[in-house]
């Protein structure tokens, strides 16, 4: 892989991955109830996963950076990654569009949708890509400078997706049924 592209993927991912980290530790307390929502995971595992899930996040964005990390922590991004874009498709499979994906911000809520889905499958190709192709040359100094460039106007593009292709937010009504559904 080109020391440009490689070097882009790892800034953008580890400012996705830092940025959801820093989300969750901010509402901490509302985590597990977000992670609960999903109902993909026994209620005893809820808790722990929820505990795990920012350091998990942390320690990906930061041997992203890491050369030596890098295709480990690549290879932890493209899992998540993968892992939370199943939970994503099975709650829309079941119809609860309704519920908040936790990413980023609890004030950015993002009810949950076929775009984020897409989202994380292409993040997970980018991660994979990281993992599977590393590049052993060096950046050259325009590389350096051209890098944080890209991966700023991708991690852009990134979050205006989630902004552009949210669906209205729930009704009340909405979650009151949500909160109902045993399923």
């Amino acid at each position: 892989m080109p020391s440009l592209a490689q070097l882009s993927l790892v800034l953008l991912l580890g400012a996705v991955f830092a940025l959801a980290a820093a989300g969750k530790l901010a509402a901490w307390h509302e985590l597990p109830g977000v992670v609960g929502n999903f109902r993909v995971l026994p209620q005893r595992l809820v808790r722990p996963v929820a505990l795990l899930l920012p350091v998990a996040e942390t320690a990906i964005a930061a041997g992203l950076q890491v050369p030596a990390a890098r295709g480990a922590a690549a290879w932890g991004a493209a899992a998540l990654l993968l892992v939370f874009a199943a939970a994503l498709a099975i709650n829309l499979r079941r119809g609860r569009r309704e519920i908040d994906c936790g990413c980023f911000r609890s004030d950015l809520r993002q009810p949950v949708s076929a775009a984020l889905v897409l989202r994380n499958l292409l993040l997970a190709l980018a991660a994979l890509a990281l993992a599977a192709w590393p590049s052993a040359a060096l950046p050259q100094p325009v590389e350096w400078l051209l890098a944080p460039a890209a991966a700023a106007t991708l991690l852009a593009c990134y979050l205006a997706t989630g902004l552009v292709f949210r669906p209205a937010p729930p009704r009340y009504e909405d979650n009151f049924r949500a909160g109902l559904d045993p399923h």
